[in-house]
């Protein structure tokens, strides 16, 4: 009907499919069982006539003449009976296949057209981002306009590409349901504790599940778009630099400090001082949480990590380990999250069966052996966190 769908009429082709294999095989099962019986019929009839025929063999022949032509005439109806049920079933299989081939045509039409679809969707969504974030850029500066600059000097630059980053996060990172998802499990390594600093809180989905776990937080973030989202949900976020909001705090007023997906932002002598800074921010008993992407893990450093031009050094657990040590926090630990699906990673062969030659075992074990190596080393887990204590 003109108002089915793809996958109604995908189904009813399926069906029609279905039917006319059903339709085959009952037809030839009735020629197999009319052709036993016509057999065993003629069994029976040459049987008993040889025992009546046991006289001299002139009587035999022309008996022995009449069976073979009344088989070669029943052969040849069976022939033509299987003809026409495979000329019937042949059309049939012709006519399913240019409905199915029209079907496929139109497919690629219509898959054409939603591809067309989601870009013109992409871009009326990107466009939206940016009106967003313009205009509480614009409200920002009429609510609180900047200092004047003193004389001779240039004024200080607003970021209207804030909202680039958004963009980008929202595209290749996650939703904030799916990013709330993967935070939840670190909810309870911060209970016990209170006033905990989300280093690059983005969007808030961290502080949301710890402000519903009813432990205190504030996010520091230095892209503006996103503090502004986190502050529209009510959340404590300020836009500043990590080390310099560090360094003004009081030595042990920290319960914790959270940091997903940042160290890989940073360069490496930043990180070590902002470390060091930390252990001296977080009180005795407390703990610190950096979440970054795995790059022993071959899917992880080419799909994630060089997709992010904002990347500036990938940390392998071993050396994110050694800096926490070293900038003095104890206890420390590493999670490996995000396995790579066991779709994408290499298959083993399939083990020869019984009796297969020694030489042809031994080569699919080898073989076997080195993928399990590969996986280990190339398609392990995309991230880890490594978790210390004061």
């Amino acid at each position: 009907m003109a108002g089915d769908s793809l996958a109604d009429r995908l189904s009813r082709l399926e069906r029609d499919r279905q039917d006319a294999a059903n339709r085959y095989h009952a037809a030839l099962d009735t020629l197999i069982r009319w052709e036993l019986g016509v057999r065993a019929s003629l069994q029976d009839r040459v049987r008993a006539a040889l025992w009546r025929v046991l006289g001299p063999p002139p009587q035999l022949f022309p008996f022995l003449e009449a069976v073979s032509g009344y088989v070669d005439a029943s052969d040849r109806l069976t022939g033509g009976r299987a003809d026409v049920v495979n000329a019937g079933l042949s059309a049939v299989a012709d006519d399913w296949l240019k409905r199915w081939e029209s079907l496929g045509a139109r497919e690629a039409r219509f898959t054409s057209r939603l591809a067309a679809l989601d870009d013109v969707a992409e871009t009326a969504r990107l466009a939206q981002q940016t009106a967003l974030a313009l205009k509480r850029d614009v409200e920002r500066l009429l609510a609180s306009p900047p200092p004047a600059a003193p004389e001779g000097a240039a004024a200080a630059p607003v970021d209207l590409d804030a909202f680039k980053y958004v963009g980008f996060e929202n595209a290749f990172r996650g939703s904030q349901a799916e990013i709330r998802r993967r935070l939840e499990e670190y909810v309870p390594t911060f209970r016990g504790q209170a006033d905990i600093l989300d280093i690059g809180c983005g969007r808030g989905e961290f502080l949301d599940l710890l402000r519903q776990d009813g432990i205190s937080a504030r996010g520091l973030d230095l892209n503006p778009a996103m503090d502004d989202e986190a502050r529209a949900r009510g959340l404590d976020a300020v836009q500043a630099d990590a080390l310099a909001y560090l360094e003004g705090l009081p030595d042990a007023s920290l319960g914790g400090i959270f940091a997903a997906q940042v160290v890989e932002h940073l360069q490496p002598t930043y990180l070590w001082r902002l470390l060091e800074t930390a252990a001296h921010k977080i009180r005795p008993g407390g703990v610190i949480v950096l979440e970054t992407i795995n790059p022993a893990c071959w899917v992880a450093f080419f799909e994630s990590f060089i997709r992010d031009v904002t990347h500036v050094w990938p940390l392998h657990p071993d050396t994110l380990r050694y800096f926490l040590r070293v900038s003095g926090f104890n206890r420390i630990e590493i999670e490996f999250k995000s396995p790579v699906d066991a779709s994408s990673r290499l298959m083993p062969a399939a083990r020869p069966g019984a009796g297969a030659a020694a030489d042809l075992v031994d080569l699919v074990e080898t073989l076997n052996e080195n993928m399990d190596k590969l996986n280990a080393r190339l398609f392990t887990c995309q991230d880890y966190a490594v978790i210390g204590r004061r």
